[in-house]
């Protein structure tokens, strides 16, 4: 997979990530883009509590927000108190999002993307199937075994981490389109229980979790993978060959 070039690095500012996107940010950082956190400087008059209104900026650079599951859509306003021009925003979420599904956290994520488009900043949402790489929290979970009942028989697109975060890349140094939410799934459907067997077969440590949460698992769907493909300029790499290379 070709990796974006090292133009255009983006200036990445965190509110209070989950570990799924601290993961990813950290990835992101590994490829030159620099990361900020908007509670780094004491509070300033006129400012949210813990904020400065310019201190943490860096001068003549256009910062992108990011927020993900778990944070409460009440903090991108707080968090977005400095955003300045040429700011933009990125919610992560989960496939499944949507303002009436059954699980509260699919809730909150779309509640998120609402509170992030009312921002008056450009907006770019993304939902992920699970992530699979050698090292989430998901894959080894799975090494211990799929889920008991109905939910081992659950349906879904897994991406790769890798290509999540080439995606990303490419977005936040301006190659795709930064605008409206977008499905990331790979091209195979797996349910739980065919993911564990390639998750054993691959032997990593026991442990880990489910990322997502079983309920919010049980709400992703079937998507159209090509559209990811040709928003992102690539085609994503297949998970079973990813697992199998992880096995050799």
């Amino acid at each position: 997979m070709p990796a974006a070039d090292a133009a255009g690095a983006a200036v990445i500012r965190l509110h209070a990530p989950s570990p799924m996107v601290a993961r990813l940010a950290t990835a992101l950082s590994a490829r030159g883009h620099a990361l900020r956190s908007v509670r780094d400087a004491p509070s300033v008059a006129g400012g949210p509590a813990g904020h400065a209104t310019g201190a943490r900026r860096d001068p003549g650079l256009a910062h992108t927000f990011v927020f993900g599951p778990g944070e409460p859509a009440a903090a991108v306003a707080d968090a977005l108190w400095d955003a300045g021009p040429g700011d933009r925003v990125l919610v992560v979420g989960w496939i499944g999002t949507h303002r009436d599904a059954r699980c509260a956290a699919l809730r909150a994520a779309w509640e998120l993307e609402e509170r992030g488009r009312a921002a008056a900043l450009p907006v770019l949402a993304v939902r992920l199937g699970p992530l699979v790489s050698r090292d989430s929290p998901l894959w080894h979970r799975l090494a211990a075994g799929p889920p008991a009942g109905r939910a081992a028989r659950t349906v879904l697109h897994p991406a790769l981490e890798s290509d999540v975060v080439e995606t990303l890349d490419r977005a936040l140094r301006g190659r795709i389109d930064w605008s409206g939410w977008h499905e990331l799934g790979g091209y195979e459907v797996f349910d739980l229980r065919e993911l564990a067997a390639l998750a054993r077969a691959a032997a990593p440590a026991a442990g880990g979790e489910w990322e997502p949460g079983l309920d919010a698992l049980a709400e992703q769907r079937l998507i159209e993978p090509g559209l990811w493909a040709r928003w992102a300029g690539f085609e994503p790499a297949s998970v079973r060959a990813g697992a199998n290379a992880w096995a050799a």
